[in-house]
């Protein structure tokens, strides 16, 4: 969470002065909420040990339709991750070409933390 510090501001405005730009005339703190959330996982292999190269794909339903929101690979450790909005619900599905291919999904109940 970012904290903003302003100072004491004894500037009077009159009617029709703009402030833009300007700090709120008073001391205090302002905090921002955090605008996203991230999800993150790790992909694995048949045996459930880590495996790197998967294509992830991150979908949500929109407007009632499957939807792809984002792509990625997994790290060489099976790493991934997405930032995310909050309110809604996602899922992952993942895949690795080779012989044979790999494949997986989790079901449509993710959500951003």
């Amino acid at each position: 969470m970012a904290v903003f510090l302003f100072p004491l501001n004894k500037l009077q405005l009159g009617a029709g002065l703009s402030r833009r730009g300007k700090p709120p005339p008073m001391a205090g703190v302002m905090y921002e909420t955090p605008s996203y959330l991230v999800i993150q996982g790790t992909t694995k292999d048949e045996t459930g040990a880590a495996a790197a190269g998967f294509t992830v794909y991150l979908m949500a339903m929109r407007g009632g339709v499957p939807t792809l929101i984002e792509t990625t690979i997994s790290d060489a450790g099976g790493g991934y991750s997405f930032t995310v909005g909050s309110g809604e619900q996602y899922w992952i599905l993942s895949y690795l070409a080779g012989s044979p291919d790999k494949a997986g999904a989790t079901k449509n109940n993710l959500v951003g933390a």
